[in-house]
């Protein structure tokens, strides 16, 4: 309804006016970002090992192979570091996770997807309004995006090819 298209459009304007659609939870963004880039049996989905079930959930359910990413031990979060050992073939996607307000060093990141042709899916739940290089943490990235209303407010789905 109308209360809806000004929340899309108020959220919009706050990320930089990058077209946003409302949805009803995070999860719900995991799933939909799973079924976008068609996760299939033996695809390998990169995620860190520190972060909430739901971000599992929508890969395992398609029969990805879950790869545990280390996180840095002073931001709790994924690097690059931890993440380029992990890289195979198979590799889907990789899913970055902003956690507490701390955003992921996405440069490092995003060079790696690039180079192997791999999607990523930021996952900016629990740091919506957080700045990252001075903009909004789910737009380090941004070329698509799917954000979700509270409790999880935001996730983000690029394509680096």
């Amino acid at each position: 309804g109308q209360s809806l298209k000004e929340f899309e459009k108020a959220f919009c304007d706050y990320h930089s006016d990058i077209p946003s659609f409302a949805i009803s939870s995070g999860a719900g963004g995991l799933e939909i970002s799973a079924d976008l880039i068609e996760v299939e049996s033996g695809d390998e989905i990169i995620i860190p090992a520190h972060t909430y079930v739901a971000t599992v959930i929508p890969f395992a359910r398609r029969g990805a192979k879950i790869v545990w990413a280390d996180i840095d031990m002073e931001t709790r979060v994924l690097n690059s570091t931890t993440i380029e050992p992990l890289i195979t073939s198979k590799t889907k996607a990789i899913i970055p996770v902003h956690l507490y307000g701390l955003c992921v060093e996405m440069e490092e990141i995003l060079s790696l997807c690039k180079n192997n042709n791999i999607f990523i899916i930021e996952d900016c739940a629990q740091a919506l309004g957080s700045s990252y290089k001075n903009r909004n943490a789910n737009a380090a990235l941004r070329k698509k995006e799917l954000i979700s209303t509270p409790p999880w407010p935001s996730i983000s789905l690029y394509r680096t090819s």
